[in-house]
């Protein structure tokens, strides 16, 4: 409080001010010299919003999905900006605002760039499915633990491709003849978001049509 009589004394000395300059200076001096500075457990309020950011950057750092990295970490990046600016640090707050454009920039990019997909049939004894599979063993038993994939015998399987990379399959049986049941359909990590679903269930559902009408 005694720092900010001196602000206004001095500034009043110098220069008329009107009432929202000060209003906004009394506010800031609030939050940066009253709430901000409240020791909690010893430490400052202001040192626990530093740790938040940083915490919520490492957080980003583990997600397998891009999206997920690039949102989590522009959350942290805006945090750590406004921690850095209010320590008087500008390097800490220019370069983590920085970083956030640069996510915004990227999120952007994710959100309007257009993905291509395509189906493309799993040939029988296929040795790149059984890599495949393999490869990501350990994330796919976390959705099927107990399911054996039986591609060979299966009546309608094929990889979905995103760009032309395989970002995962699917397999179905006939159930009936009116309902094909679905027993798989995967994704791999980095491309687990809606757009895949879109594509297939949405998009492209006259393939599952079309498949029940040849039976």
């Amino acid at each position: 409080m005694k720092y900010i009589m001196f602000i206004l004394s001095r500034q009043s000395r110098c220069l008329q001010i009107n009432h929202v300059d000060f209003i906004v200076l009394l506010i800031d001096n609030f939050i940066i010299y009253g709430i901000l500075s409240v020791h909690i457990g010893g430490i400052k309020l202001l040192e626990y919003l530093g740790y938040l950011a940083s915490s919520i950057v490492l957080i980003s750092l583990l997600m397998s999905s891009a999206k997920k990295l690039r949102w989590i970490n522009l959350l942290g990046g805006i945090i750590f900006s406004v921690y850095g600016f209010l320590i008087g640090s500008l390097p800490v707050g220019i370069m983590n605002a920085s970083i956030s454009l640069i996510n915004i920039y990227y999120l952007y990019k994710m959100y309007h760039t257009k993905d291509y997909f395509k189906t493309l049939p799993i040939d029988k004894n296929s040795k790149y499915l059984k890599y495949f599979l393999k490869y990501y063993q350990n994330d796919i038993s976390k959705f099927f633990p107990t399911h054996e994939i039986d591609v060979d015998g299966s009546d309608l399987s094929f990889y979905i491709l995103r760009n032309v990379v395989p970002a995962g399959f699917f397999v179905g049986n006939r159930h009936d003849e009116t309902t094909l049941r679905v027993d798989f359909d995967y994704v791999v990590p980095t491309y687990r978001d809606f757009k895949m679903g879109e594509y297939l269930y949405k998009d492209h559902k006259h393939l599952f049509l079309f498949f029940l009408l040849q039976l």
